[in-house]
């Protein structure tokens, strides 16, 4: 017994603990690239100079080129992100920081239909506090989607139980000389960008993205209530939102359903009702496949392109609003 109970206290030891300390002390050491993205935008929440804020998901991050604006723009877009985190995101800037001038709001059709990065990514890269992690579960199970197990669930990504960054660790491993240096040349690059990050080289796709697999558009209860949540926040704070649907490959819009496209004028049709301040600038649309760097994101060309023509639309928008 005695024995066993030395190779136990050995493993947690020479073992467990110091991948604890790894694991709570050098994320940037073993985390995928994706996580650099969310760093950058979780730091630009506490001190940010900037006068204006884009809060989206990847397409935007991938579409959206900040330099490329008149106004001192920064991409706060994280991906995979739905208004979920999108609520957190402004709230959390808010309080920290004057409030900007305008807001420009995006994320992909698909992204108000189903949110399969929560604990991929929001959850396990630790983007939250505990009690906003709480409040969305908690959301969750009122529309009855989440479970009982989700709170055990938490905790595990909380303590950073190992087995759930497993495959971190070994990628780490097996790149220790590069990982480190490849995500601070990223972060680096963000900075310098003020967010903008490519999520693809290539300078050509005509494949088919996530939302030529619906036939039909309806947000879903809790992404939905997200984005009021956002709207209502903007409209109290007397923030103009300026919503952008970030263009798709033009394979992509051919082969949409043509009820999708309705429901999705629909449903914006309802919010741009009830909330005056925010203005539509684009609905569903496209650009050329030679934007695309695959099917869902634009290259960096294809962003710059596509961001000359956003900033003169915005000025219009503001022009306007000032007469």
């Amino acid at each position: 017994m005695k024995k066993l109970l030395l190779r136990i206290l050995l493993f947690f030891i020479i073992i467990l603990i110091p991948l604890q300390v790894y694991l709570f002390c050098f994320p940037m050491q073993y985390n995928h690239t994706d996580y650099v993205m969310w760093k950058d935008t979780w730091d630009n929440l506490k001190d940010s100079e900037s006068e204006v804020i884009i809060i989206g998901d990847s397409r935007a991050k991938a579409g959206i080129y900040p330099l490329n604006l008149n106004d001192d723009v920064y991409s706060l877009t994280l991906g995979g992100a739905t208004p979920i985190e999108g609520y957190y995101t402004l709230k959390e800037y808010l309080e920290n920081n004057n409030n900007p001038e305008y807001v420009v709001l995006s994320y992909a059709p698909f992204n108000l239909q189903e949110h399969g990065w929560l604990w991929y990514r929001t959850i396990k890269y630790g983007f939250l506090d505990i009690e906003s992690e709480i409040e969305i579960l908690k959301k969750y199970n009122n529309s009855g989607v989440g479970s009982k197990k989700d709170y055990l669930k938490l905790a595990l990504y909380k303590i950073k139980y190992p087995k759930l960054y497993l495959n971190e660790v070994t990628d780490s491993i097996k790149n220790f000389s590069t990982k480190r240096k490849k995500n601070f040349d990223v972060l680096e690059r963000l900075q310098k960008t003020k967010g903008y990050h490519w999520f693809a080289k290539g300078d050509y796709s005509d494949e088919h993205n996530v939302e030529t697999g619906y036939s039909s558009f309806s947000a879903t209860t809790i992404i939905d209530e997200y984005m009021r949540m956002i709207l209502e926040m903007c409209k109290e704070e007397n923030i103009p939102v300026y919503y952008v649907t970030m263009p798709m490959n033009e394979a992509s819009y051919s082969a949409l359903s043509e009820d999708y496209k309705k429901g999705y004028d629909e449903y914006f049709g309802d919010l741009l009702i009830q909330y005056p301040n925010m203005r539509m600038l684009y609905g569903i649309g496209f650009e050329g496949n030679e934007n695309f760097s695959d099917s869902s994101h634009m290259s960096e060309n294809g962003a710059k392109f596509f961001t000359e023509k956003l900033d003169k639309s915005i000025d219009q928008l503001r022009e306007q609003g000032r007469e």
